[in-house]
């Protein structure tokens, strides 16, 4: 499985947006766990480990971030989420 770029369904209208992830439906994974990072000082990095037993869900929710991944074949592919109603799923 490669990454890939996923999208959530969303509802707006003049109070704002709200997007739903069907759990049983719209993820292509079992969720098992959420975290997440904030506070971060722009300019500063995360990460550098790999999970190689997981499957990710990675999703801005708010403000922007890069990612690199590296297969293990080497090859690098960039990211960059900046929209909470956009994932990428990696395996």
């Amino acid at each position: 499985m490669s990454p890939e770029e996923i999208t959530f369904s969303t509802v707006s209208d003049v109070r704002g947006c709200l997007s739903v992830a069907d759990i049983s439906e719209d993820l292509p994974i079992e969720v098992v766990r959420f975290y997440w990072v904030w506070g971060i000082p722009e300019g500063a990095e995360r990460g550098g480990h790999a999970h190689r037993e997981q499957t990710e869900i990675l999703v801005a929710m708010a403000g922007a971030f890069s990612i690199r991944l590296t297969g293990r074949d080497g090859a690098v592919l960039d990211y960059r989420l900046e929209r909470p109603d956009r994932g990428l799923v990696v395996p």
